[in-house]
Order: C-alpha cells, then sequence, then structure tokens
C-alpha cells in the first residue's frame, strides 16, 4: 500500500513538471534541469502510513518547510506554487534574453524556467543575417554604431554592434519638420529646437539660438533681445528703472529697506524725507525740524516743522530760557542784570537783603555812609551807623559846630557860645557876639 501511495504521487508530480517544461524531455531541452524545488517537492511525499503532514507544509518527522498552496497567489511576490508548495520563480513574466548571438529565451508560463528559441532557424535567416540583440530576434543590417539614416519620416540610428537601426526621432510633418540625411529640418528654412521650426531672428523663446529665451518685456529683433520703451535690460529681464526699488535709477541701484523708488529716485513714503539714510517726519523730528540736519535747541520740540521752546521757556536765539530767573535774559531776551543784581521773579534785584546805592548793591547795615538806606550818612553828622540808624555824640542837641575855612570849629553867628564840656559839645545861646572861634574861646571839648 504504501509504494502504491508514492507511486500515485509521484505520477502526478511528473505530469505537473512536464506540462511546466513544454512536455520536453531531457534529450530536447537545450542542457536545461528540471528545477530543484521540484525534485525537492517530491521527496516531501510522506514515506511512513503514519506520517501527519503540518500547516507550515513540514511533516510530522521533520521533512521539508515549503507552503503549502493551491495558486501562485498563496506564495510570495517572487515565488510560484509547484504540485502544492511554494517554490522560487526562476524568471519574471514575460521576461526575455539572449542566451547567446543566436538563442532567445523567454521566461515560460510557470515561471519556472527559460523556454529557448534559435533565432537563426527563422525562415529565411543564417547566422549571417540574424542574430539575438538585446532580447529580440533581428534581421542583421551591417552598419557603423551611430550612423543615422531616414527611413520616410523617422530617424533610424545604427545600434551599438553595428547589426542595424533603431528608431531615435520622428519628423513630423505638422511640426514643419521633414527627414533629410539622418535628421529633422525644417521645411521653412527654420531652426529646429525642441522638435519644433523656430525663427532665430525673432522667435522671443528662441532668439539667436534655441532655448535663449528673452525676458519678460522683451522681444527678439535681429536675434538678440531688445527691452521695450521704458525699460532697460538688467542680467536679463526688462526693468522700468523709474519704479523698480531694486533697479532705481540704473541696473543693481537698489534702494534702502523702507524706501520706494519713483522717478528713478529712491524716496521716502507718506510724504517723509530722507535725511541721514533714514525716513524721517520733518514736521515732528527733532534732529530735522522743517529739513533735513535742523536740530532744535534744549528743552524745546518740532511742532509742525518748526522748533519750539516748552512752555514756559522763551527762545532767545540759541537757547530756550526761563526769563523769571535767567541773569542774562532777566523778563525778556538781552535783559541783563549788572552791578550785582540777580534775576527774581522776571526783574532784576539786589540779593540777599542788599541794597542799590551808587551803583551797586550795599548792605545798609551797620553802614555809615548809608546807614539805613541811601545817602543816611552819619560821619556827616559827627554820628555813627548803629544797625540802621546813626548814633548821636553830641548828645542831640541841635546846634552843632561847624567846619569853617579859617577855624576848625565855630559857632554859627547868633549860635552862642562855643561847644563846651559843660555844654556837652553844643553851641549855647550867648550875647549875639558872631562868629567868635571856638579856638580862641578856648573851648576844652570839641563833638565831631
Amino acid at each position: 500500500m504504501r509504494a502504491l501511495q508514492i507511486l500515485i504521487a509521484s505520477s502526478a508530480l511528473l505530469m505537473v513538471v512536464g506540462c511546466a517544461t513544454g512536455g520536453k524531455d531531457d534529450s530536447q531541452d537545450s542542457g536545461n534541469s528540471r528545477p530543484t524545488d521540484v525534485v525537492d517537492t517530491i521527496n516531501d511525499v510522506p514515506d511512513t502510513p503514519g506520517d501527519v503532514e503540518t500547516d507550515e507544509g513540514s511533516d510530522a518527522d521533520g521533512g521539508n518547510d515549503a507552503t503549502v498552496c493551491t495558486t501562485d497567489d498563496e506564495c510570495g511576490g517572487d515565488e510560484v506554487c509547484v504540485s502544492s508548495a511554494c517554490v522560487q520563480a526562476a524568471c519574471a513574466a514575460g521576461e526575455v534574453r539572449c542566451a547567446d548571438s543566436a538563442t532567445l529565451e523567454s521566461c515560460n508560463a510557470a515561471r519556472t524556467d527559460w523556454d529557448s528559441s534559435d533565432c537563426i532557424a527563422q525562415e529565411g535567416c543564417t547566422s549571417e543575417t540574424c542574430a539575438c540583440d538585446a532580447g529580440a530576434c533581428i534581421v542583421i543590417d551591417p552598419c557603423t554604431p551611430g550612423d543615422r539614416r531616414c527611413s520616410a519620416s523617422s530617424v533610424e540610428e545604427c545600434n551599438s554592434t553595428g547589426t542595424g537601426y533603431a528608431l531615435v526621432d520622428e519628423c513630423t510633418a505638422a511640426a514643419g519638420l521633414q527627414c533629410t540625411a539622418g535628421a529633422c529640418v525644417c521645411t521653412n528654412g527654420g531652426t529646429v529646437c525642441n522638435d519644433v521650426c523656430a525663427n532665430l531672428t525673432n522667435d522671443p523663446n528662441h532668439c539667436g539660438a534655441c532655448d535663449n529665451a528673452c525676458g519678460a518685456g522683451a522681444n527678439c529683433v535681429q536675434s538678440g533681445c531688445v527691452c521695450g520703451v521704458g525699460t532697460i535690460n538688467c542680467g536679463g529681464t526688462c526693468i522700468d528703472t523709474s519704479s523698480n526699488a531694486q533697479n532705481c535709477g540704473a541696473c543693481g541701484n537698489a534702494c534702502p529697506v523702507g524706501l520706494l523708488c519713483n522717478g528713478g529716485a529712491c524716496v521716502c513714503p507718506n510724504d517723509s524725507s530722507l535725511c541721514d539714510g533714514n525716513c524721517v517726519d520733518t514736521e515732528t523730528n527733532n534732529n530735522h525740524c522743517g529739513g533735513c540736519g535742523v536740530a532744535c535747541l534744549e528743552n524745546s520740540s518740532c511742532d509742525r516743522g518748526e522748533c519750539l521752546c516748552d512752555s514756559p521757556l522763551l527762545d532767545c536765539g540759541t537757547e530756550c530760557v526761563d526769563t523769571s530767573d535767567d541773569d542774562r535774559h532777566c523778563g525778556g531776551c538781552g535783559n541783563a542784570c549788572l552791578d550785582g543784581k540777580v534775576c527774581i521773579d522776571g526783574s532784576c534785584e539786589c540779593p540777599g537783603g542788599l541794597v542799590f546805592c551808587d551803583g551797586a548793591c550795599i548792605d545798609v547795615v551797620n553802614n555809615n555812609a548809608h546807614c539805613g538806606a541811601c545817602g543816611n550818612d552819619c560821619v556827616a553828622n559827627n554820628g555813627t551807623c548803629s544797625g540802621t540808624s546813626c548814633t548821636d555824640p553830641c548828645g542831640g542837641c541841635s546846634n552843632r559846630p561847624i567846619v569853617g575855612a579859617l577855624t576848625p570849629f565855630f559857632c554859627a553867628p547868633g549860635a552862642g557860645e562855643c561847644p563846651s564840656s559843660a555844654t556837652g559839645g553844643c553851641c549855647v545861646p550867648n550875647i549875639g557876639i558872631a562868629f567868635i572861634s571856638c579856638a580862641f574861646a578856648g573851648s576844652d571839648t570839641v563833638c565831631q
């Protein structure tokens, strides 16, 4: 019974293998042998009545581990199903190759082996006229590799083996092309550029040469790119330099950041002015008030393009001044306080209780010449200044000696006697003798 099972399994497997190899026996196979995996599959037939095959394709006694399958779809991408087992494919579906210069091989339908065909065995072929080249049987057309020829509207080139020509280009009549001497040429005398005919003298996409495109706004004139009116060529692009911020007034003259190009000059937006490389509002900028470089004074600010002193300061030409306490501009510009006076509340005054007398600020306290007030001379009245009052060394009398030209002291006519210790230094009434010299009278005390 065991022998019968092996015989049946082997016969079925051989039938499958025969179909897969095109029915050839070993004597007709051009040397190709049956796939090793098929042989291995045969060896996987259980050899003992009690053997049981596992889900993974391995039998219980440690046989091969092939995957059980019924179709190629159940196997991996590079595997095929042969006799219920997934095995490595020998080739890809539709794959062809040249085994040698005369033998063409193609992958069989089962992808388990290569089928061979003899190119020279074809009708009308000999080893001199037919060959296998690049996976195809071809008729040999001896030529020099790289040479080109016309075949109707097609351009053909000799292959690298020098055995024949292959199509490399098609000259389409719709594009104005025809094949001449192995090349596509224009029927209108133009130049072939990217399979189309171009007039290099006026084609903006092929100006003077293929693919030499003129930039935006440019025209092709006599094979050269020419910019339109109001533009110039800047680096291959037509630019209006009157308004282009990167090429303002001239190619490459870029305006600083924030500036606009207007009339070929870099200008500031929103009526601002360009001062020291920056856009400023000359209506309010203290460093550029009313114009570039016009700086406002300290303690002033720019208002509507004019420098104005901060209130309550007054503009005195080169500075803003508080005329309430400025000694050079007291109460008004140029009104300087002199002779020791200082500016107090907009008026020139003597400082610290001093009094202005005889062109100077003086202290009238204890001042004999100006005691308590200007011109109050204590010395002239034979007194001294104490505080702001003159003292009376003569005891307070009203009749005092006067200084004469001839005598040092004498009493006024009719004033009386000369001063003495008895009279307290005062002239006292007498009997009417006028101009009696105190010196002659022998007075002993004189009040000065």
